[in-house]
């Protein structure tokens, strides 16, 4: 490796160590540093400039030596392993100085030092070249005086002969970037090159070139340029320098257009076609009557500035004519005449507007006029409007055009519920003169929506004697009404978080619950047993006569907990322990903490003495173990026999089993304070009567504050107060003889003390007793400075003896029996009276719905009750047109049915709903759609988006109508999801479309249309046309970054960045790209439903699967926006709603879609599509099957289902598809003709008239067009396959023609040679070649392999001399015995990959589709087999995912026959699992 130093600007010249008769010369380019490098095989040398050694020091000069590696060649000159130096002389800041010859001495050998050898260098330094003065220059030259031009550029460098050829003059012209030169410039320059005069002294350059004459062809620009010499190798930039010629003459108007516009006016106009390169100073008009000589100037100036005027002060009804010319610097320009005559009115044009209001809104007024009449329409051009208020203010001043629609004019940004005036005079362009204003009229806004309520308070009260639970709402009025409010809306509604009875948190939801509360009440509201422990929302709006809520104010307010509703009943019983003694076993039920948190639960058990004691368990003593079980106890007593936190809830507790249970205090928080209380009353002590009535009036006081009480009211609260019977709470300080347990413990075993934890003792029981017991319940107190305990207490249990139990004990376990019994027979009854409803429903809906009278369960309910007077009339109000009813939904088990009842009499069913669904609604505006900034954005005139729901934009610079797009908010299923749809972008909408999805943050676009279709544009492209490209539609950015094609749509992806503008373009940033995918469905027609449903479900669960709330919006668009937009959102939405209730309301969903954008499911053929779509998702659901797991999914179909052991589930799959019927009417008129019928193998088989394949007739041949063949539908929805029956001897020769016709490039033979009546097929072709008609076929050769055998041959059209190769594939392992299939895949998998390669190479081949021809002995299950391989595995391979049953059912609705057995549509199964096998690495390779 040789070490070279590098350096800016240095060249490096290595030359070899042998002897040089003349030196290398070397630019080197003045100020920079050259670098000599001289080889040798001695490590020192020295250098010589012009004969002196200037190895010395010399600071012009700089040296270096670096060894070389070893040679490991060998030669004369570089003998092996011998060491070699690089020598470097570096010229530092080079000058003219440095010009000179260079020498590099070293020794020839080491053995004769004194003889050496020299390496020579010229050096020249160069000055780069610049032009001097090198600012630009102009020359003005006045055409007339014809003079000559000298253009001269001056350049400096050195030294001069080096650039002497390198510089030069010519033109400027448009086409110089591409080398190319105009007529004109080429000839200019060709007279410049001969006339070029090169001069050069030492140090400048100089050119020059004479241009003689100079005329307005040599107008433009001239350049002076210096490119690099080819001698030099130091690059540098071309330079140059420019000088303009502009010449200059007199200037040119011409009349464009004149017309009389009064009895004395006439209006004149002007263009002016050439200024002469000079400012026009001014226009000099003529105009002189009929017959006169003489022509007259204008009295006044015209400027330079006008290009119209008004000539006045004419003869009215008389003909003039006119002429112009133009002046400037030069001087007047030539004259140029109007060759028309001009006639004067005889009657000047007036037109006075007679306005009137034509509607209004809460911030406009639209006001509109007759239109003059036809004579007055050429001479008014616009309006001026002029709106004021009541004190004559002036609010606004506009101008309105005239239009041919004659649309009126709309006053925007008015005041609400405001007065306005308004009066209008109408206005010519000509003369920019008004005619008189019109009378003035009147007209009010309508009420706006509210600004929000001032002041919102919000109370949450319990009380505890009542257990009410109420929330107060006070609010002030709004600041800004905007009209007279007329009601408040108030919406409440909560959420709470708890543990439920079965242990687990749930969320729970109350409400909403709406109140109206008129104005002439006090702003309040007052919401009643509301639940507890509860987090409040209210929102509040004000609705002005617009009837509208305003702005929303909101509240927050907590419930605070109280007691359970209920102490659900535990059961108490028996068991015997391990040592046979018996026990008490207590079954407790957990607590619903909806009400409020519970802490714990205290099991006290009662022994029970001689007298029955009537209190309730919140009123008994509770008293010590030794105390109830003391001798001298005859009545008995209550005490604490466990305590339970809820965070150790048990189910089942022993009770009277003796034990000591330790409780924890660190179980309980202070908020659970309760459950250590309170424990052990010697006394009961209950509240007392006056503390009751106390407690009594402070509550009802409270209630009153919060509202006016009803006598209902109150007198529920006093039922309640007398039906007390649990206390709510137990207050220490005022129950002096209440003891603490920490306080006041007994000496016994009742309760012991620690520090940590308290001792509870449930003794022994006394089997002389009887017992029972009851439940406490307690729950937190949110409120540390209330002492008191939240409780409830349970019923008693009922009394038990510890005794063994006996004979007589099992009563209970009867008992139980019995009412299971009764409850058994009581569902029975129940599920009989239910069933007697539904068929008495089913029977009035089916006579009443004839009459457009739709019965509902509840109707048939009351109609079993009122013995048939039920009113059928109540139907959903819906403000509209023409009141759509409410039709109840389809259950999924009853759609079949509804399908086949509306298809009866030509759809009569489907026709009879589609006419009822609504047009409009009474509530729904297009204001903003009709607005004529705005009609232009409508793609079609009856297609505008409503007001109330449409998409607004952001304002662009302040501009009206900027905020509209034709677009709409739709909300999906339980508004789970929300649609934009919206019309197809056109051209002058791109830039809001984009505008539109970056301000909604959309990320899927879901494109229903083609862009062109039946020859008329459909939707503009708003996407680059080819992948990598970007466009820039306003503000936005659109990249196009990949696509991904499938079977019927397509998937694009694209980057969208949004630039943002400021006022210097130099400061404009870019926002976060974001990435944004487009699904195109590609095979629907507008107004049209597709043929098969399968598609667009599909495509459907291919967005779903993508879709997240995340993702913003999914932004629908078709053509105009809602038929097939409408389709797909319906279908989305009703099979959400099948999949969760089992269960569709078709027409309501449309209904309900239809109040949010106009015509959604735009026809009947979409509506039926929707029926048709959804029985096939209620029979089938999803049945597509996924690469990963596939084996395992086709083996779970081949199981036995538990409801059916006799089928599997793909035998119960195959079997619905049998049974199914294709609503498509298909005929067979000209296959089953009797012309054709012999020409048919089976009567069964009979081509579709809709897709059989044409023949072309045969002239004197009569039915010559038919032949049993099918076109077929592949994966890509195109006629990629025919379908044909094996030739009969007598079809031979229209099976070729049809080969021919078609230029069929591949056969597919399914079946085997022989006799046609054993139904084998006949052979063909020849071994040689064989006429038919015209068609002569060649055999060429033949290949066998191991499953197929294949053959090539050459078909020709005698009569258009045309030959097309055809290969001929004929499969050999089909079974002989009729209704078998194939054992094993492997060969139909062979013959679908080798014959579908030849046949997409053909294709490729010239790029035009052409079909597949497979065939058989009827042209059925064997060729269907093959084409539904072919179909899945190209789906397979694409998607990594097949639905062989919507293969299977699609090919089935193409041609009789397909698929006709179990066992071919379970050999498709196994097929495809074994491709999956065997093509295993490539699927798991590949992208998903």
């Amino acid at each position: 490796m040789y070490n070279i130093f590098l350096f800016l600007g240095i060249l490096l010249i290595s030359v070899a160590a042998i002897d040089f008769d003349s030196p290398s010369e070397v630019f080197a380019i003045i100020g920079t540093n050259e670098t000599l490098v001289c080889q040798a095989n001695e490590p020192v040398v020295w250098w010589s400039k012009d004969g002196t050694n200037i190895t010395k020091t010399d600071i012009r000069f700089e040296r270096n030596t670096t060894e070389n590696e070893p040679f490991e060649s060998e030669n004369e000159l570089k003998p092996a392993g011998k060491r070699t130096y690089s020598h470097t002389l570096m010229l530092v800041n080079v000058t003219k100085e440095h010009n000179g010859t260079y020498l590099c001495h070293f020794p020839e050998t080491e053995k004769d030092k004194n003889v050496s050898m020299q390496i020579s260098f010229s050096v020249i330094s160069v000055q780069l070249p610049r032009i001097i003065p090198p600012v630009n220059e102009e020359i003005k030259i006045k055409e007339k005086e014809s003079q000559s031009v000298d253009l001269v550029c001056v350049i400096s460098a050195l030294p001069t002969a080096l650039f002497n050829g390198s510089v030069k003059w010519e033109k400027e012209t448009i086409d110089r970037l591409e080398n190319k030169d105009s007529s004109d410039a080429s000839e200019i320059n060709a007279v410049i090159s001969n006339r070029t005069k090169i001069s050069s002294n030492d140090t400048h350059i100089t050119i020059s070139v004479r241009i003689d004459k100079a005329s307005k062809k040599h107008n433009g620009t001239y350049i002076c340029s210096v490119s690099q010499p080819l001698a030099l190798d130091k690059s540098f930039e071309k330079i140059e320098k420019r000088i303009s010629i502009l010449i200059q003459s007199a200037p040119i108007a011409m009349i464009s257009f004149v017309k009389a516009i009064g009895k004395n006016r006439i209006f004149l106009n002007w263009t002016v076609t050439d200024d002469g390169n000079s400012p026009i100073q001014m226009f000099l008009p003529q105009f002189k009557m009929e017959f006169d000589t003489t022509f007259h100037y204008t009295p006044n100036k015209v400027g330079a500035n006008q290009t119209s005027m008004v000539i006045e002060k004419l003869i009215p009804d008389t003909k003039y004519q006119f002429k112009i010319s133009a002046k400037n610097e030069i001087g007047s320009g030539p004259v140029t005449d109007w060759n028309m005559l001009v006639k004067t009115l005889t009657e000047d044009p007036v037109f006075t507007p007679i306005i009137e209001v034509k509607g209004n809104s809460h911030s406009t007024i639209t006001i509109g006029w007759q239109p003059p009449s036809q004579e007055l329409l050429d001479y008014i051009h616009y309006y001026e409007v002029i709106v004021f208020q009541a004190d004559n203010k002036t609010i606004e001043e506009a101008i309105h055009p005239q239009n041919s629609r004659n649309l009126p004019y709309m006053v925007m940004n008015l005041k609400t519920a405001t007065e306005y005036f308004f009066k209008v005079r109408a206005c010519s362009e000509y003369n920019k003169e008004c005619g008189n204003w019109s009378e003035t009229v009147n007209g009010t806004t309508m009420d706006g929506q509210s600004s929000a309520p001032l002041d919102v308070k919000i109370i949450c009260m319990h009380h505890n004697v009542s257990r009410r639970n109420i929330v107060s709402v006070e609010w002030s009025a709004p600041s800004n009404p905007n009209g007279i409010i007329m009601s408040y809306q108030v919406l409440l509604d909560g959420t709470a978080h708890f543990k439920s009875e079965t242990g687990n948190f749930v969320n729970q939801t109350w409400g909403p619950k709406a109140k109206n509360v008129d104005r002439t009440h006090e702003t309040k509201a007052i919401y009643d047993n509301v639940p507890a422990n509860t987090n409040f929302t209210v929102n509040i709006a004000a609705i002005t006569r617009s009837k509208k809520p305003g702005e929303k104010a909101s509240a927050l307010c907590t419930m605070p907990p109280t007691i359970p509703d209920a102490v659900p009943k535990a059961h108490f019983g028996k068991q015997h322990t391990e040592d046979y003694n018996w026990i008490f076993k207590l079954s407790l039920p957990r607590v619903s903490e909806r009400n409020g948190k519970v802490c714990c639960y205290r099991i006290y058990m009662i022994r029970l003495g001689k007298d029955l004691n009537e209190k309730q368990p919140e009123d008994m003593d509770v008293m010590t173990y030794e105390d109830a079980h003391n001798a001298t106890n005859l009545h008995g007593g209550a005490y604490l026999a466990n305590i339970i936190p809820s965070a150790n809830y048990q189910a089942d507790i022993p009770l009277g089993s003796g034990q000591h249970y330790k409780v924890a205090k660190n179980l309980f928080n202070e908020k659970c304070r309760g459950c250590l209380s309170n424990i052990i009353r010697r006394k009961a002590h209950v509240i007392s009567e006056t503390e009751d009535e106390e407690e009594d009036k402070e509550e009802e006081e409270g209630i009153e504050k919060a509202e006016e009480v009803t006598e209902e009211t109150k007198a529920e609260i006093e039922i309640k107060t007398r039906r007390r019977r649990r206390r709510h709470g137990h207050s220490e300080q005022s129950e002096p003889q209440q003891l603490n347990i920490l306080d006041s413990l007994s000496l016994n075993h009742a309760v012991e003390r620690s520090p940590d934890s308290i001792d509870i003792f449930d003794g022994p029981l006394d089997i002389s007793s009887n017992y029972s017991g009851f439940v406490e319940v307690i729950v937190e107190n949110n409120d540390f400075n209330d002492d008191k305990t939240l409780s409830v207490f349970g019923d008693f249990f009922p009394p038990l003896s510890p005794k063994p139990p006996t004979i007589d004990d099992k009563s209970d376990d009867q008992m139980l029996m019995a009412i299971t019994y009764l409850l058994a027979g009581l569902i029975i009854l129940v599920i009989s009276l239910f069933f007697l409803l539904c068929l008495l429903h089913r029977y009035q809906k089916k006579h009443i719905i004839q009459g457009n009278e739709i019965v509902s369960l509840t109707d048939s309910l009351r109609l079993l009750c009122h013995g048939g007077r039920a009113n059928h009339h109540q139907h959903r109000s819906l403000n509209t047109v023409s009141k759509p009813p409410d039709l109840p939904p389809i259950l999924r088990e009853n759609l079949p049915q509804a399908y086949v009842d509306r298809h009866k009499d030509s759809d009569y069913g489907f026709q009879h709903e589609f006419e009822l669904l609504p047009d409009r609604f009474t509530d729904r505006t297009s204001r903003s759609g009709d607005m004529k900034e705005n009609v232009y954005k409508n793609r079609y005139p009856d297609i505008k988006c409503y007001d109330q729901t449409r998409v607004k934009l952001s304002t662009l610079n302040g501009l009206v109508g900027s905020d509209y797009i034709n677009a709409n908010f739709v909300i999906g299923y339980k508004e789970r999801k929300k649609f934009i749809c919206a019309q197809g972008p056109m051209d002058s909408t791109v830039n809001d479309f984009w505008r539109m999805i970056w301000e909604q943050h959309l990320e899927i676009i879901i494109m229903l249309t083609n862009l062109e279709e039946y020859n008329k544009t459909k939707c503009a492209k708003y996407w680059p046309e080819r992948v990598s490209d970007s466009v820039q539609f306003g503000e936005m950015t659109v990249t196009f970054e990949s696509e991904q094609r499938f079977s019927d749509y397509l998937i694009r992806n694209i980057k969208l960045i949004k630039r943002n503008l400021n006022s210097d373009a130099e400061n404009a940033t870019d926002e976060p790209a974001r990435n944004i995918t487009q699904y195109h469905y590609l095979v629907w027609k507008d107004f049209q439903a597709p043929e098969h449903p399968y598609g667009i479900l599909k495509f459907i669960k291919t967005i779903n699967a993508d879709y997240s709330v995340q993702r913003g919006p999914l932004l629908i668009h078709c053509s105009a926006g809602v038929g097939r937009t409408g389709t797909l959102v319906a279908l989305d939405s009703l099979k959400q709603q099948l999949n969760e209730e089992n269960q569709v309301a078709i027409f309501n969903t449309i209904c309900d879609m239809r109040h949010q954008r106009n015509y959604l499911v735009q026809s009947l053929k979409q509506y039926i599509f929707l029926y048709r779509a959804l029985l096939d998702v209620a029979q089938f659901d999803d049945t597509e099957l996924r690469y990963k797991g596939l084996a395992a999914s086709v083996e779970a179909l081949k199981q036995r289902t538990s409801d059916s052991k006799e089928q599997s589930k793909l035998e119960i799959q195959y079997a619905k598809l049998k049974s199914l019927q294709d609503d498509i009417r298909k005929t067979c008129s000209v296959g089953g003709g009797d012309e054709n019928l012999a020409k048919n193998r089976h009567e069964d088989v009979i081509p579709f008239d809709r897709n059989r394949v044409i023949l072309t007739p045969i002239p004197g041949r009569d039915h010559s067009t038919y032949i049993n063949a099918s076109f077929i539908e592949g994966y890509d929805n195109q006629e990629s396959f025919i379908i044909a029956q094996d030739p009969l001897e007598s079809t031979i020769g229209d099976f070729w023609r049809m080969i021919s016709e078609q230029s069929i490039p591949t056969i597919v033979m399914m079946s085997e040679i022989g006799d046609v009546n054993n139904n084998k097929c006949p052979r063909y072709w020849a071994d040689d070649e064989i006429q038919y008609d015209h068609i002569l076929v060649k055999y060429i050769q033949s290949e066998s392999c191991p499953y197929y055998t294949k053959r090539e041959f050459s078909v020709t059209n005698c009569k258009i001399n045309d030959t097309i190769n055809v290969t001929h594939f004929q499969y050999n392992g089909w079974p002989t015995v009729d209704g078998e299939g194939p054992e094993v895949t492997r060969g139909i998998l062979e013959i679908v990959h080798q014959s579908q390669t030849h046949h997409q190479s053909k294709i490729d081949e010239d790029s035009t589709p052409r079909p597949m021809l497979v065939h058989c002995c009827k042209g059925t299950d064997r060729s269907s087999i093959f084409v539904s391989m072919c179909v899945l595995v190209q789906q397979l391979r694409l998607e990594k995912r097949v639905d062989i049953r919507v293969t299977t059912q699609k090919l089935r609705t193409q041609r009789a026959g397909m698929i006709d057995s179990v066992n071919s549509y379970e050999f498709l199964h196994r097929a495809l699992v074994d491709f999956a096998n065997l093509h295993k690495s490539s699927f798991e390779n590949s992208p998903c």
